[in-house]
């Protein structure tokens, strides 16, 4: 998409922007930021439950290992 400031006819500035997915766009000339190294690296949900079970205070989501369930009748308080 390319968005245009206008002065009567004349474009004043123009950028042209890209959506890239997952709701962001970028913009031509765009440099994303350096981000780093994640502090506990992992490639497999194997090492992921490794971290969280070494106590570096992870909670895998759907894991039923790593979460304790309210009892039911706690819901309804």
């Amino acid at each position: 998409m390319t968005c245009k400031l206008m002065a009567g006819d004349k474009a004043i500035s123009e950028l042209e922007y890209y959506s890239v997915g997952g709701g962001f766009y970028e913009w031509k000339g765009y440099t994303p930021p350096k981000k780093g190294q994640p502090k506990y690296p992992y490639a497999t949900m194997k090492e992921l439950r490794q971290h969280a079970e070494k106590g570096h205070e992870l909670e895998v989501q759907g894991d039923e290992r790593s979460r304790s369930r309210p009892e039911p009748h706690a819901l309804l308080r």
